[in-house]
């Protein structure tokens, strides 16, 4: 089938796929800062077509049960954006888009005026057999991904694959990756997440591990002590400046809606203290703003529409409160943040208090406050 050079470009997004392999390539649940802005994606689309090409831009996503009116908000965002949304409720693990995804790009191709296609995604599984057959057929075919996680189409000669941080825009900032495929002849430096000092002054005298009693580079689970401190070998120091508390309330917000858009009730008490302790290491609750695990809690459902909410036998989770109404939190700053705002809580899920969840004892590390929080209640286990 003979191709012209104009015609129609399409770009389909993975939306599961994507989320999934960012999260693995970072080390964490993205946020407001590490998520792609798809306007900018759409943007470099657009730069790509000649005058008379026709552009279509798909997402394909899930919906978990009881998320269709926090999902909602987001679709609604990527429509106004430009991108028409094709969503299936997720319902089992057999419940994924990839046949949706091929079928819709097959209809395109037989229509005879495909020229190009960019899909964003990794399953090689899905889509690497199909793609190469549309390269082979004349379309210029393009994959979008992360390389670290990319399994066929860098390799293939018939694709053609693109980084996606490469994309102009398209992230607030540069990830915290190591991606070792695409090094430089002369090599490259990958900076550390935490600094080798604090780590050295920890270790006792003969080179053993130190016992950490609170801070980073700890289990999770400590017992009361100064903050940042090892029981041989002095303090250690923080590895960036404790944020105001606004920023602190802001962080805790955008985590809760990136819960929220994988399919979760929210984000877990003992999630938010690790958060915390990890970005934070060396600081307790007094250093940023918080007399105690209550006050801190307090102030960040005053400050956003976020509620607690405990679900027998997982705990304590925070969740947004109003299916039709984002949180009232200065988080939001970005306009193309296009992220779910909110979620119903399910029928299983019970209205809790800050006070009904504060720890007893010490309350500083901050990651003992929150896992010890997430069990107790004011009258004990």
């Amino acid at each position: 089938m003979e191709r012209g050079t104009r015609g129609r470009r399409l770009l389909v997004w993975d939306a599961p796929n994507m989320d999934m392999c960012l999260s693995e390539v970072i080390g964490e649940r993205p946020s407001a800062s590490t998520r792609p802005d798809l306007e900018a994606v759409l943007e470099w689309m657009r730069g790509r077509c000649q005058p008379d090409d026709q552009v279509e831009a798909c997402v394909f996503i899930n919906v978990p049960a009881g998320f269709e009116s926090a999902m909602g908000a987001w679709v609604v965002g990527l429509r106004h954006t430009g991108y028409a949304v094709f969503a299936k409720p997720k319902r089992s693990h057999r419940d994924d888009v990839d046949a949706d995804i091929v079928g819709h790009v097959e209809r395109r191709f037989a229509r005879g005026s495909l020229v190009e296609l960019v899909v964003a995604s990794h399953d090689a599984k899905a889509f690497a057999g199909p793609l190469r057959r549309y390269a082979k057929a004349g379309v210029a075919v393009m994959v979008l991904g992360y390389r670290e996680k990319d399994s066929f189409a860098a390799s293939s000669p018939e694709l053609i694959f693109v980084d996606l941080e490469d994309l102009t825009g398209v992230f607030e900032r540069p990830l915290p990756r190591t991606n070792l495929f695409d090094l430089p002849p002369g090599g490259r430096w990958f900076e550390p997440f935490a600094r080798p000092d604090a780590e050295a002054r920890s270790r006792p005298e003969g080179g053993g591990p130190a016992q950490v009693v609170s801070g980073h580079g700890g289990s999770g689970h400590g017992g009361p002590g100064g903050r940042g401190q090892h029981r041989a070998g002095g303090t250690a120091e923080p590895v960036e400046p404790p944020p105001s508390p606004d920023g602190v309330i802001s962080l805790l917000a955008a985590e809760v809606e990136s819960a929220v858009l994988e399919g979760n009730d929210g984000l877990a008490l003992r999630q938010a203290g690790d958060l915390l302790r990890t970005r934070f290491p060396g600081y307790g609750l007094d250093d940023l703003g918080f007399d105690s695990f209550t006050g801190l809690v307090d102030a960040l459902l005053e400050q956003t529409s976020l509620v607690l909410l405990r679900r027998p036998g997982t705990g304590t989770v925070i969740t947004p409160a109003n299916p039709s109404e984002p949180p009232a939190t200065s988080a939001r700053t970005d306009p193309h943040d296009l992220r779910p705002r909110s979620v119903e809580p399910g029928a299983a899920l019970t209205l809790v208090s800050a006070a009904e969840v504060a720890p007893t004892g010490t309350l500083n590390p901050i990651y003992q406050a929150f896992g010890v929080g997430e069990a107790v209640t004011r009258g004990g286990r």
